[in-house]
This record gives C-alpha cells, structure tokens and sequence, in this order.
C-alpha cells in the first residue's frame, strides 16, 4: 500500500517509516507544517514527496493514511482521511478529550496504533493468562517528565497541544495493555504530584467507578507519576 504520513517527529523517523518499510509497504508521501523540515526527513528515508500541502494527504496515489501529529490534530486529519475513502491509523491517544470523537461507521477501517500488544513480551503474557488467572497484580509506573521551555517535547505537556499530557501520552500504553489482559476496571483511582508545567504541586486526586469488569474478570492496579507534568 501507498501510504501518506502526517508529521515528521521522533516517533516517525524511529519507529513508523521504519515498520513500513519492513513490512513491505510503500511511505508516498510526509507531510509537515514546515516543508523544509519534512524534505530533510523525506529525503533521509527514501520518501519521494513531501511538503506543507495538507490535501497531498488525501490526494491521488494515496492509499492509506498514518496521523502520527500532536495529539490535537489527530482527529480533524483522521477525519478527512475518513472523508476521502482511504483507512487511517492514528498515533495514541487518539484525541485529547472525550468531547472530541471520530465516527468511523461506513467508513474504511480506523484504528489506534496500540504496537505494543505485538511485543513478544505481551504475547507470552497473554498465553500465560489463557490457563492462569492471578490473584493480584500491581503495575508501578513512574515518568519524570518535565521538559523546560525550549526543549522539543515542550508541547507535551501544552494540554492544548496534547490533551492529557504525559499520562495520556506515555502511560496510555501500559493502560491499554492492563485492559487488553485484564477486561475493563470496575473502579479506578489517580493523582498527580504537580498540576501544571508551572510546576505547581498538589495536583488534584479522582476516583471512577464503571461497570462490572468483563472478559478475563476484575482488575486492581496501583500506578505511582511522581513528575506528571501536564496530566490529569
């Protein structure tokens, strides 16, 4: 397949072109807010069009999209890939907020690019959870993230840019990867130590309490953030 890329950040160089390329699919074109810095990254992985040009996305030649932008340009070009026909993989989370939704009825497929439910790490735990069922189980995840103003990552911790901030970002994958073994929680508790890139400490403290827990039953999890800077 003939696949557009929307963004030219670290994920992409390191991790998406790369796949593509292994798996034996064709990256067609990088797009980017600045032109210049999409060439270069173009350039440096064989990519053959690049540019600023947001409709070359959607445009002929195009067979698939991959949305791997900040966070609150995930949804608007998902949507248009939608719009235009084509399927679209979206880099996680897939919007920064639950008043933002993407309708994929009718559609071609849409997904979340959750890659870490291939490792073969997961793999081998859920083998293990297929005759096994523990009786507790404790995830301790800790990411001290607190980039400065002119550090690249910066706009991680922007909620306007990424939504839920470093807990969305990173820690999203290791709660995807509890409900895929687990079945969905019965109650959930967080905090945060520091509320804002200001540093501000004595973050707020939230609980939820869902609906009976499904598939493999119920689970409990314990998750420390000691510098979730930008999450809530």
């Amino acid at each position: 397949m003939r696949w557009a890329i929307a963004g030219y950040g670290d994920v992409v160089e390191r991790r998406v072109l790369p796949a593509l390329r292994a798996l034996g699919e064709r990256p067609a074109y990088l797009w980017g807010r600045d032109a210049d810095r999409a060439a270069r990254v173009a350039a440096r992985h064989g990519v053959p069009r690049s540019g600023s040009d947001e409709d070359a996305l959607f445009g002929d030649g195009i067979d698939a999209v991959y949305v791997a932008t900040p966070v609150v340009r995930h949804v608007p070009l998902a949507r248009r890939a939608l719009a235009a026909g084509l399927p679209v993989l979206v880099e996680k989370p897939l919007a920064g907020g639950l008043d933002q939704s993407l309708e994929a009825d009718g559609h071609p497929c849409a997904a979340v690019a959750y890659y870490r439910r291939l490792a073969p790490a997961v793999r081998r735990l859920r083998a293990a959870l297929d005759t096994w069922t523990p009786r507790h189980v404790e995830v301790r995840f800790r990411c001290a993230f607190a980039p400065g103003p002119t550090h690249p990552m910066r706009w991680r911790t922007d909620p306007a840019l990424s939504g839920g901030g470093v807990l969305a970002d990173a820690g999203s994958h290791r709660l995807d990867l509890l409900v895929m073994a687990f079945g969905r929680p019965s109650r959930v508790r967080g905090g945060s130590d520091t509320a804002s890139p200001r540093g501000r400490s004595g973050g707020p403290r939230w609980s939820w309490r869902g609906r009976p827990a499904c598939g493999r039953g119920s689970s409990r999890s314990g998750a420390t953030n000691r510098r979730s800077t930008g999450s809530s």
